[in-house]
């Protein structure tokens, strides 16, 4: 499924815009399967609806903002709904992506961290603390990323994935990172889910020490 930048007006985006306005394609948001029922609120907030699993080549439910820095931080507010799972990721392709999504079942909020590379899938559930909205942020650093979930004051470390392994090196072909907003659906259920506070911002770093070799 190819990638297709619709310059669409969304927060999260802390870059300067061109002359004409528009955001550069190398910052702004873009989408998988173009959803046209896509709405954008005044106070921001966005409300998607469901598509396929991530692994899936179908139309997927989701947008994208690239990651354009090494030392970043990206986080969105979701409001689980009945039926569908919806959350965060990073994300290179079908089969090279990790996500952490939440899903409402049986009165609880559970929330699975996958992580896929080429062939291979690891995952893990956590009961999150609240029957409402959780705050999911992705740590992204040089050499890997974190995933964690704030719901009923209480903050869950989700897991965490290499960077290397979402890398072109792994890949095989030229790519770049997205940070994701995702809602996967069922056959049965084209639910939706809406996102608030979403943002991308830069994650201060601590200047490395000055090495010196002892006389």
């Amino acid at each position: 499924m190819a990638v297709e930048y619709r310059d669409i007006d969304l927060p999260g985006d802390r870059v300067a815009a061109a002359p004409d306005g528009r955001v550069s394609w190398i910052n702004g948001w873009r989408t998988l399967g173009s959803p046209e029922d896509l709405k954008v609120a005044a106070d921001g907030s966005v409300t998607l609806s469901a598509g396929a699993d991530l692994s899936d080549p179908k139309p997927l439910g989701t947008l994208l903002l690239p990651q354009n820095e090494y030392h970043q931080e990206f986080t969105a507010t979701v409001v689980p709904t009945d039926g569908v799972a919806a959350g965060i990721a990073v994300w290179a392709n079908s089969s090279h992506h990790y996500s952490a999504l939440v899903r409402r079942e049986s009165g609880q909020l559970i929330l699975r961290f996958r992580k896929r590379v080429q062939d291979l899938t690891v995952q893990e559930e956590h009961v999150l603390d609240s029957d409402e909205e959780v705050r999911l942020t992705i740590e992204a650093e040089a050499s890997v990323y974190r995933f964690f979930a704030d719901a009923g004051g209480k903050r869950t470390v989700v897991g965490e994935g290499a960077a290397s392994l979402l890398s072109a090196e792994n890949i095989a072909w030229f790519t770049n990172v997205n940070f994701m907003l995702a809602v996967v659906g069922t056959d049965t259920n084209k639910g939706s889910a809406v996102f608030s506070n979403v943002a991308r911002n830069p994650r201060e770093t601590v200047p490395p020490r000055p090495f010196t070799i002892p006389r």
